[in-house]
């Protein structure tokens, strides 16, 4: 479990009926990631967009982080993060590959997740890219 036990702390609310589960046409994406504790706190925090540029809604799922597309409620991304040593590392990451939701590539998704990630875990000053 990640360091919170409730998520969203940063306002995003997981229970929404908007959001759409990750469609059964998926991809698992080679992200390798290490993340300190305070970074994993952060990350579990999520993320609830407050302008419309915001297109990220992020929140804690048990061991997940679900990324979603707020104006659209679709699943694009999930990461599940395990404790390892004194931090977290990602043991797993798929994309959304349903054509009618999403549509990138695995070399794509990996660089545009491993940004995410690192804005979420507070190492970036900018704000997410839109997607």
């Amino acid at each position: 479990m990640l360091p919170f036990e409730q998520p969203g702390t940063r306002g995003a609310d997981a229970n929404s009926r908007d959001w759409k589960p990750m469609p059964k046409e998926r991809e698992r994406i080679p992200l390798e990631m290490t993340f300190t504790k305070e970074e994993a706190a952060l990350l579990a925090g999520g993320f609830a967009p407050s302008v419309m540029e915001e297109r990220w809604f992020v929140f804690q799922d048990g061991d997940w982080l679900r990324w979603m597309r707020s104006w659209t409620g679709s699943q694009v991304f999930k990461v599940k993060l395990v404790e390892e040593g004194s931090g977290y590392r990602v043991s797993e990451a798929w994309a959304n590959r349903n054509k009618d939701q999403y549509l990138s590539s695995v070399k794509e998704d990996t660089a545009l997740l491993e940004h995410l990630m690192d804005w979420l875990a507070g190492r970036l000053a900018s704000s997410p890219p839109p997607a």
